[in-house]
C-alpha cells in the first residue's frame, strides 16, 4: 500500500506530466489513479466480483478518456502502412484496450520478479521514446529496488499495485500511440506473450464452463515453473519482447518473423511442459 501511495505522490508533484496534460487534465489523471488504486485495494481486501470490478473500472475509464481526449480515433497499422478508422467506437475501443492491459498484467503477475521485469522493459521502452523521461526514470529506479526485494519474497504489488501501474502506463502508451511516437508493431512485440496467454486461459476456462476470471495454475509461467528454474522462466518470458523490439528498431520487415517465432516458442514450450 505504501508503494502505491508513493506512485500517486510522485504523480502529484511531478511537473513532467504537464508535458502531456494541462493542470486540470493532470488533476483528472491523478484522481483516476487514486480511484483505480482504491478498486484494486478493495479487490485485495474483499476479493470483489470480477464483473463488478471490470464494469466499475470500465465506466470510470470511459469518462476519463473523454475528458483527457485519449480516445483512439484511428489505428495506424505501420506494418501494413494503413489506417483503421474507429469513428464512434473510438472511446469504447480505448476502454477495452486499457481493461485488457490491466487484466492481462494482473494475470501475468504470478511469480516473484515477473511483473517488475516486465514493467522495467516497458518503462525503458517508453524512456527511449522520450515519453516523460524524468517521471519514468523515477519509476525505473523504483522498480529496480522493487525487483531486488520482490525476488526475495519481501514485497509485492498486489492487485492495487498492478491496477495502478498498468493504468498509468496505458495512458502513456495512448499518448505515444496517438502522437505516432509508438507504433502498433512495437506494441504487439511488447504485449504478445501476456495477451496470448490471457486469451488461451479465457478460452480454456470457458470451454470448461468456468468463470474466465477465476484463478488457477494453468498460466504459462506456472507451467514453465514446474519444470524450469525461475531464472530460465523469467528469461523465456522476457527475452522475446526485448529481442523483438531490437530487431524492429533495425527494420520493420522483421515484424512477421518476430510474431511467428514468438507464437511458435509459446506453443512449443506450452505443449512440452503442460504434458505431465
Amino acid at each position: 500500500m505504501i508503494i502505491n501511495f508513493l506512485f500517486i505522490s510522485v504523480l502529484s508533484y511531478n511537473k513532467d506530466l504537464l508535458y502531456i496534460f494541462n493542470f486540470n487534465e493532470k488533476l483528472t489523471f491523478i484522481i483516476l489513479c487514486i480511484l483505480i488504486f482504491l478498486i484494486g485495494l478493495l479487490d485485495d481486501l474483499l476479493s470483489l466480483n470480477p464483473w463488478t470490478r471490470l464494469i466499475t473500472t470500465g465506466i470510470l475509464l470511459y469518462f476519463v478518456i473523454i475528458d483527457l481526449d485519449l480516445g483512439l480515433d484511428k489505428i495506424y497499422i505501420d506494418f501494413l502502412l494503413t489506417n483503421l478508422k474507429l469513428n464512434t467506437f473510438s472511446n469504447i475501443f480505448t476502454v477495452i484496450c486499457i481493461l485488457t492491459f490491466i487484466n492481462f498484467n494482473n494475470m501475468y503477475d504470478g511469480i516473484n520478479g515477473q511483473s517488475s521485469i516486465y514493467y522495467l522493459i516497458i518503462i525503458i521502452f517508453l524512456i527511449t521514446k522520450n515519453i516523460l523521461p524524468i517521471y519514468l526514470s523515477l519509476f525505473l529506479i523504483f522498480f529496480l529496488f522493487f525487483f531486488f526485494y520482490n525476488i526475495r519474497n519481501k514485497v509485492y504489488l498486489g492487485d492495487s499495485g498492478i491496477y495502478l501501474v498498468s493504468t498509468i502506463l496505458s495512458v502513456f502508451f495512448l499518448y505515444g500511440f496517438n502522437n505516432k511516437i509508438i507504433f502498433l508493431s512495437e506494441m504487439i512485440c511488447l504485449l504478445f506473450i501476456p495477451f496470448v496467454d490471457m486469451i488461451r486461459l479465457f478460452v480454456s476456462r470457458l470451454m470448461k464452463l468456468s468463470n474466465p476470471f477465476s484463478g488457477d495454475k494453468n498460466h504459462y509461467h506456472h507451467i514453465l515453473s514446474e519444470r524450469l528454474n525461475k531464472i530460465f522462466v523469467l528469461l523465456l518470458m522476457h527475452l522475446p519482447p526485448v529481442l523483438g523490439l531490437i530487431l524492429l528498431n533495425i527494420s520493420n520487415a522483421y515484424f512477421v518473423p518476430i510474431v511467428l517465432v514468438n507464437l511458435s516458442l509459446y506453443t512449443f514450450f506450452y505443449i512440452l511442459f503442460s504434458n505431465k
